[in-house]
């Protein structure tokens, strides 16, 4: 990736935009649709205590993120609940040199 990539700033928030610590965020590629794809090439990290979590460098591309309370492991129930839930999922556009920034609410794992 050199210098080319780009990154998520996502912030956490309630229905009141206040924000909610230590959620998971969670990113995929747009592109991927079934569960081992989704077990290799998930990245996830946590909230700090004002909601914000920063990535580190992404591939310029489509990615889906959600912010979930509960971390995800690599077990196929946890995959595939992921991948049932990517409809609930906002969909972000990665470009060079940038930094993405959305605000997520939590959402349930289906």
């Amino acid at each position: 990736m050199a210098r080319d990539g780009g990154y998520v700033s996502a912030k956490v928030a309630d229905k009141d935009g206040n924000p909610v610590p230590d959620s998971y965020v969670l990113i995929m590629p747009s592109s991927v649709t079934s569960e081992s794809a989704l077990a290799s090439n998930l990245i996830s990290g946590q909230t700090d205590q004002n909601g914000v979590y920063s990535s580190d460098m992404l591939a310029p591309g489509k990615y889906l993120v959600l912010a979930s309370s509960a971390a995800v492991d690599s077990t196929p129930d946890s995959i595939g609940k992921l991948l049932r839930s990517r409809s609930h999922a906002q969909e972000v556009e990665i470009a060079a040199n940038e930094t993405a920034q959305i605000t997520l609410p939590r959402v349930a794992m289906e």
